[in-house]
């Protein structure tokens, strides 16, 4: 009866659904939520406005995320990135909309 949220990258998400698939204890428990930016290029721009990362590294990245974000399918809930305020409130609304079930 714990309710854990883990904030990992696509891969560590499929090891997770391969485990559920795996063991009837997490099987049906398990919710994903995949968090994008609205498209590459405003992910672009707010690596760019952070000014932490030279732009190899921006662009090492950005191929990254487009094969990350290949793997959203795989997902039970999908949200558009926005604000942190605006995450958080997403989040917590999908995951109050699940606890109801």
């Amino acid at each position: 009866n714990i309710d854990l949220l883990l904030n990992i990258d696509v891969q560590g998400a499929a090891t997770f659904r391969r485990a559920a698939e795996a063991d009837p204890l997490p099987a049906g428990r398990l919710l994903s939520v995949f968090i994008m930016p609205g498209s590459i290029e405003q992910l672009r721009e707010r690596l760019l406005s952070r000014g932490q990362d030279d732009r190899a590294e921006i662009e090492r990245r950005l191929q990254n995320a487009q094969k990350e974000m290949a793997e959203g399918e795989h997902f039970d809930h999908h949200i558009i990135t926005g604000t942190r305020e605006e995450d958080f409130n997403r989040l917590r609304d999908i995951y109050m909309a699940e606890k109801a079930k």
